[in-house]
């Protein structure tokens, strides 16, 4: 009888811990995934930070998914907005981003002071997660006419706060804060002792020159403390908040190679009032759970648990400690994850008397190489005009995920940081935690969707008609590239990719078959209005004298240097960059060019009864004579279709002169086209620039196209001028300049090259041009791969290997 009443209450408490764990789910885990929106991060690698006017600052950007960091497709503009010191947008342009890259540039104009500025980079759809949700790049522009501003002398602002780990601390327990001291904004080295109401010292510590610190101690019942600082030749003290008499903290430990180390404490006095609570812990990111667990402190007022590192999210990641579903504490901790390690490597394979000629080669964990999307700016060894505020590597790991502006982040995660983990403890635990609720949580990992993804531009405008008629938009060589109806005389055409100020012509159309040319037609432009963005920018001093672009940098430029003013000045109307004519944009100028390759069907592809199924058959994209694959898997997001091919690929979509066909899934309806009738096919990989072609799109052009309208001269359509699109972004050029010396050398730069592809190899080979003065150069490289692995690093040249 006394088994059978321990088997009974055994019983009850798994039922009861069963229950619980399916409470904190219900309660907890699930609405924190349900309706989860996708998440977007960006990273912008600038040419250099240093810039003078008349020139243009160039840029790569790199768009990414939020817990993995692969190259995100689903959002095709990309926001660029150069911002003064103030906030305010000096200028603003859209980019075309494919597969999560694209480039860029601003010209700086010559009317510019000299001081700090912003280049601030988003995608609409990052808006839904707030608009500080973006990238933000700190610059200097001089201007060697514009006054200096006046130093005032100021007197110095100091800010100590003080950080309990678990957001409070408890009595009669072990505790861990973070301190940090500012001054006027910018972080601090300093040392300091922590002391108690009688002025007896506890425990001592030292700040880094973040001026940042972690310290322990135990905080005793019914006492005091507070923290003794010197910093900057001077004494300050700060108050240490009150302890609780009651309550839970924890304590993490991301030290360890394998495992995360968690220490959940609490008092003599709490013991007694948890027996009817239920604990959970939950590791996460955003709306990414890793891992959740129940807590059981079996009457223990310590109690460590351990967490495989495998589990979690290379970056950043949150712990947070719900007691009854609701959070009552929490700390972020930074896991590096070896199998995302990568490196880049630099050879010199040969040099002439004008060039060198180098071999970059991307690889990842133990060495192997694997291709990756490049950028790199070349400049000199101990170049003047660079500052490395940030890289791709702290912008996608790190600071998104951070509150307010971080000094220097790039320095927490450069190879040369061998105590990188003790250096992003002490950040993050920095970091602090503010109490809220489970919903204020839920509505800021979930919000609603307010903003929705861009893919292209939207064209409005009014036409008279009659109802017989839709509008439709023309290729070059006439053929339909999109249609809208006419409702009430105005039309619209949506996620139409155009680069602004482009000629488009536009047709009425009479029961898909017949064109007129409109004669009433206008188009509406959409009015964009200029933010203030001043709560994006670091809250610093601008009267000192450290903000203040060096005078000795003028001067030493004024004295050095010598502008070639004539080009200069031509550079304003330098030519913009065209994309290469290929067989895409001759068909289709608007909708995802770039992400097609074209064939021009020559004379002996069409020998003997060649079809279009035997030259997809020779390309090895028909599988066993039965499916059409370009390899293209199963994705999870933003795609449905009914058809999918036995190896779990999709099959592409495919077009014959512009008409969706069924020969992606009957590939036999290809043989009925012989190659002798076809004149153009275009292959699409990616299905990038299509609405839901996630397995590709095949895009056919027979030689009497089904749909190529009457000839232009014809002139059945009206031809207007969008001034709605994509900037183009300008080719690359050095600003020429008659360089003296070698100190006037520092403030040049050698070469940017904004797009580098390695190969399955991971190499890449490319040529920079000699100097007289020094061919010892810096490389800034940072890249992302398809696999969401990330590439950063300032390399030198080696020697070439004999």
């Amino acid at each position: 009888m006394k088994n059978s009443t321990v088997y009974i209450i055994l019983l009850l408490i798994f039922t009861q811990d069963i229950y619980a764990q399916q409470n904190f789910i219900d309660a907890v885990v699930t609405p924190i995934q349900e309706d989860a929106l996708y998440r977007e991060k960006a990273y912008m690698h600038l040419n250099k930070t240093t810039y003078f006017v008349n020139q243009s600052i160039w840029f790569t950007f790199f768009v990414g998914k939020d817990h993995n960091n692969f190259p995100s497709n689903y959002t095709t503009n990309f926001n660029v907005n150069l911002l003064n010191q103030e906030g305010n947008v000096l200028k603003s342009k859209v980019f075309l981003t494919e597969k999560g890259i694209g480039f860029g540039d601003f010209l700086i104009d010559k009317n510019f002071e000299s001081g700090k500025y912003y280049i601030q980079g988003f995608t609409n759809y990052m808006n839904n997660f707030g608009t500080e949700n973006c990238y933000l790049q700190e610059i200097e522009i001089i201007n060697l006419d514009s006054k200096l501003p006046t130093i005032r002398p100021s007197e110095d602002s100091y800010d100590i706060q003080i950080f309990p780990e678990s957001g409070y601390l408890l009595e009669d327990a072990k505790n861990t804060i973070g301190i940090k001291a500012l001054i006027n904004g910018k972080g601090k080295a300093f040392s300091g002792v922590i002391i108690d109401s009688k002025g007896l010292e506890v425990q001592n510590f030292t700040g880094n020159r973040f001026g940042m610190s972690k310290v322990e101690f135990n905080y005793s019942e019914n006492e005091t403390y507070s923290v003794i600082l010197n910093i900057n030749s001077t004494t300050r003290k700060k108050d240490i908040p009150k302890a609780n008499s009651k309550g839970i903290i924890f304590n993490v430990n991301s030290l360890d190679d394998d495992l995360l180390k968690v220490t959940i404490t609490t008092n003599k006095k709490t013991i007694p009032t948890l027996t009817e609570d239920d604990l959970n812990l939950l590791f996460y990111r955003n709306n990414y759970i890793c891992e959740a667990f129940a807590v059981s402190l079996n009457q223990k007022t310590v109690q460590e648990f351990y967490i495989k590192k495998t589990k979690l999210l290379h970056g950043v990641n949150i712990a947070t400690l719900f007691k009854n579903n609701d959070p009552i504490a929490e700390r972020k901790f930074f896991i590096f994850k070896p199998d995302q390690a990568t490196s880049v490597l630099l050879e010199k394979t040969q040099e002439t008397q004008d060039s060198i000629s180098v071999k970059i080669q991307t690889t990842y964990s133990e060495n192997l190489p694997t291709p990756a999307n490049l950028s790199v700016s070349i400049l000199p060894k101990n170049s003047k005009i660079f500052t490395n505020y940030q890289n791709i590597k702290s912008a996608f790991l790190l600071t998104p995920y951070l509150k307010g502006p971080i000094e220097d982040p790039s320095f927490y995660l450069k190879k040369q940081n061998s105590n990188y983990r003790n250096d992003l403890d002490v950040l993050l635990l920095n970091q602090g935690w503010l109490k809220y609720s489970l919903d204020e949580k839920i509505k800021k990992i979930s919000p609603k969707e307010k903003f929705k993804f861009q893919s292209g531009f939207t064209i409005n405008g009014s036409v008279k008609s009659n109802k017989r008629f839709d509008l439709g938009i023309l290729s070059d060589n006439n053929r339909m590239l999109s249609k809208s109806n006419i409702a009430k005389d105005t039309f619209s055409f949506k996620n139409i990719l155009i680069y602004k100020n482009s000629k488009i012509k536009f047709s009425l159309i009479h029961n898909n078959d017949r064109l007129e040319k409109p004669e009433k037609i206008s188009l509406k432009e959409s009015l964009k209005t200029k933010k203030n963005h001043k709560y994006l920018l670091p809250d610093t001093y601008t009267n000192k004298s450290s903000d203040i672009v060096d005078a000795r940098i003028i001067s030493n430029f004024k004295n050095n240097i010598e502008l070639d003013e004539v080009l200069i000045k031509g550079s304003k109307d330098a030519p913009t960059y065209q994309p290469p004519e290929n067989l895409a944009e001759k068909h289709n100028m608007i909708r995802g060019a770039n992400f097609y390759k074209g064939t021009k069907v020559s004379e002996d592809m069409t020998l003997g009864d060649a079809t279009l199924f035997n030259y997809f058959s020779n390309k090895g994209y028909i599988v066993a004579s039965s499916y059409f694959s370009f390899g293209r898997g199963p994705v999870t997001f933003g795609f449905s279709t009914t058809a999918i091919n036995p190896d779990y690929t999709y099959p592409p979509e495919i077009y014959i002169d512009d008409l969706l066909t069924e020969a992606g899934t009957d590939v036999h309806i290809l043989k009925t086209y012989p190659m002798r009738y076809v004149d153009e096919i275009l292959i699409n990989k990616s299905g990038g620039g299509s609405s839901s072609g996630s397995g590709g799109t095949v895009r056919v052009y027979l030689k009497d196209g089904n749909h190529k309208y009457e000839s232009e001269n014809t002139e059945k359509y009206t031809e207007l001028i969008v001034s709605t699109g994509f900037d183009k972004a300008i080719d690359y050029f050095r600003t020429p300049s008659t360089i003296t010396n070698k100190a006037s050398f520092q403030l040049t730069e050698i070469d940017w090259i904004p797009a580098i592809s390695t190969d399955k190899k991971g190499e890449y080979y490319f040529n920079i041009s000699k100097n007289d003065f020094s061919n010892d150069y810096i490389f800034i490289v940072n890249g992302l791969s398809e696999n969401g692995l990330l590439f950063y690093d300032t390399l030198s040249l080696i020697k070439y290997r004999l």
